[in-house]
């Protein structure tokens, strides 16, 4: 049996990992939350526990004795300086916890993109406590630490239906029911599309493993790029295409001249979406010219005998559930 600590794991991708290791058997996890116990949404067979204050080293410390692995799903815009996680990751030394893995689950975090800063910050923390062996008492053990990087979940071209009624989605750069799609340049870069659900089953498998850790972390459902991904969508739906084309050159300079503007919320003023949602859409249209979800499948080599879900087997599965949805 692995004790299992999943720091966010109410969330989006955190639910699939803790849904993936309940349905397995045998493990003890517990799901730490800012919220409520009885408002945090976890399948049965994990624990929640309310976890508001990440200054109290020695409480951490204390809660995370026989502790095997942490799992952080932690939200950037809501630990300025990445201090929970710091302060997460000492408690881990201290509490000799065998395995971390920081809030990462996306593309490669060392790149141009800014707004992936912060989690390069969260490496270089790790790295540094690796070189660390004397000095303070925090930081005086090796922690053993691996990364997930599955690039972009292709759950967010299902929405708004996607497998899971736990994925908050909308459409990132790609709408399904609209039949459109943003095209950086000539729509060719090479992408790592993964479904949230494939990255449980790869945690899962890592963590019943005796193996360290990749600390390269490409998960790869499957590598393809924008323009296939809207010729399969044609092809499922019957539909022609709207095509989006942004410059590269564009996006840097932080100017969004596509007719169509993404949103994760269709209420939000036009100062809104100027200020949160054109920074977060450019930066992975960006990202994807930039090679940021262009990943080596490392965890797949790891375990070959995984079977990753098809960008098209997501895509059908949406198309189906709204046709149904619009029967009902």
């Amino acid at each position: 049996m692995v004790n299992v600590v999943i720091v966010g794991g109410a969330g989006s991708v955190g639910h699939n990992v803790v849904e993936e290791l309940v349905s397995r058997g045998g493990h003890d996890i517990a799901v730490w939350t800012r919220k409520n116990p009885s408002e945090a949404v976890v399948p049965p067979g994990a624990r929640v526990v309310q976890v508001t204050d990440y200054t109290d080293h020695a409480a951490l410390v204390s809660m995370l004795q026989g502790v095997n692995a942490v799992l952080a799903f932690i939200n950037p815009m809501t630990d300025p300086g990445n201090r929970t996680q710091k302060a997460l990751i000492d408690a881990c030394i201290a509490a000799k916890v065998r395995r971390y893995a920081p809030s990462e689950w996306a593309g490669k975090t060392k790149s141009s993109i800014k707004m992936y800063a912060h989690k390069a910050e969260v490496l270089d923390y790790l790295e540094e406590g690796q070189q660390k062996k004397e000095g303070t008492c925090f930081r005086a053990e090796v922690l053993e630490y691996g990364i997930f990087q599955p690039g972009l979940l292709s759950d967010y071209f299902a929405a708004p239906f996607p497998p899971s009624q736990h994925m908050n989605t909308f459409p990132l750069l790609f709408d399904l029911l609209g039949a459109r799609a943003v095209i950086v340049e000539d729509g060719q870069a090479p992408m790592s599309l993964t479904a949230a659900s494939d990255v449980g089953v790869v945690v899962a498998h890592a963590i019943e493993s005796n193996e360290p850790w990749s600390l390269q972390g490409g998960i790869v459902g499957e590598k393809t790029n924008m323009l296939k991904v809207v010729e399969t969508a044609e092809k499922i739906t019957g539909k022609k295409f709207e095509l989006h084309y942004v410059k590269a050159t564009d996006l840097r300079a932080g100017e969004w001249k596509a007719k169509w503007q993404p949103t994760f919320d269709e209420t939000l003023p036009p100062e809104k979406v100027k200020e949160m949602v054109v920074p977060f859409v450019s930066g992975w249209a960006l990202g994807i010219w930039d090679g940021l979800i262009d990943l080596e499948p490392d965890w797949n080599r790891r375990f070959p005998n995984i079977k990753f879900v098809s960008v098209e087997e997501m895509l059908r599965g949406a198309w189906e559930r709204a046709k149904a949805a619009n029967k009902a």
